[in-house]
């Protein structure tokens, strides 16, 4: 009996806070950064302080995105994180390739 009403509670309480908890996950409105290119790190790195600087600390993101990886896989590697900010990332997708390179150069992999 204590269970279930330990339950019904839980689940009141999460549609409750449920719409609020969203709506503070939502990304803020970020401003427009030039379209970049790939061997653009000024560029790159504007678009990740843009986009991702508030949240992720870029070294610590590309030594872990990249850690171990060399040629193939260090490009494959690339490939999949401009796949993943193609679902995830608020920025344009336009700028995804050029952020992936840009955190593949930064984390040192060739």
């Amino acid at each position: 009996m204590i269970l279930s009403a330990l339950v019904v509670l839980a689940l009141m309480t999460a549609l409750v806070e449920g719409p609020a908890r969203a709506q503070e996950a939502q990304p803020e409105a970020c401003p427009d950064v030039p379209p970049t290119s790939a061997g653009d790190d000024a560029a790159g790195a504007a678009v990740f302080d843009a986009y991702c600087g508030r949240c992720h600390e870029a070294n610590k993101l590309a030594g872990a995105y990249f850690a171990g990886t060399g040629g193939e896989t260090a490009v494959a590697r690339q490939a999949e994180l401009a796949a993943f900010l193609d679902r995830h990332s608020a920025c344009p997708q336009r700028d995804h390739e050029a952020l992936a390179n840009w955190m593949r150069r930064r984390s040192g992999a060739p």
